[in-house]
């Protein structure tokens, strides 16, 4: 379960997505933390400017660095060995402001093909569009469909017809004096919402 939005800024996002990927796997594997740590710090200096890009070249030649596609056949090697799937959970992607959510995308882009993993991301889509958009991405109403395979539209209820589920939850679940109570607070909520709104 990755929340960006806890982040302190929109560069830190995958630093800490990788140290949240790391506290879960680390107990499977002892070398595959080392391993997101280093394609982390590479993923971080992709979008570096050319002196900073020129460092790290001459930088991984001298020292004979992994390069980032080495980095991450491995910790792909590892995550067979591993042999477990693993599902990501990121929510409220409309939580974030425009930079954050280029961020997130980038992040997905980048590790989607790790050996048996997958994301679950939930979001508003006009909202990312008009920020993908914001961004100046190309046909950013089809970008989307080339980061997430298969998109799920939840359906629209109205407050009324939630009201009459949650009504008959609590039916199944409680006694009915209690289910009358519950109901007329839940009712007062919606009444004060609708009054907000």
């Amino acid at each position: 379960d990755f929340k960006p939005w806890s982040s302190s800024t929109p560069d830190a996002i995958i630093k800490d997505f990788f140290e949240t990927l790391q506290d879960e796997l680390s107990p499977y594997h002892a070398a595959l933390s080392r391993l997101l740590i280093r394609y982390s710090r590479k993923l971080t200096t992709i979008d570096s400017n050319v002196i900073t890009q020129t460092i790290e070249y001459v930088a991984n030649y001298i020292l004979d660095l992994d390069a980032t596609n080495k980095v991450y056949d491995k910790i792909n090697a590892a995550l067979k060995d591993i042999d477990k799937k693993i599902i990501i959970y990121i929510d409220d992607l409309d939580r974030l402001e425009q930079n954050e959510i280029m961020e997130v995308i980038r992040l997905i882009r980048n590790t989607a093909n790790f050996y048996n993993t997958f994301f679950i991301v939930a979001y508003d889509k006009v909202y990312v569009n008009n920020a993908l958009k914001d961004a100046g991405i190309h046909n950013h109403e089809k970008f989307l469909e080339k980061i997430f395979q298969l998109e799920v539209n939840l359906p629209y209820y109205k407050k009324a017809q939630l009201i009459n589920e949650l009504r008959d939850k609590m039916k199944a679940l409680f006694p009915m004096e209690i289910t009358e109570e519950i109901a007329k607070e839940v009712l007062k909520k919606v009444a004060n919402m609708m009054i907000i709104y």
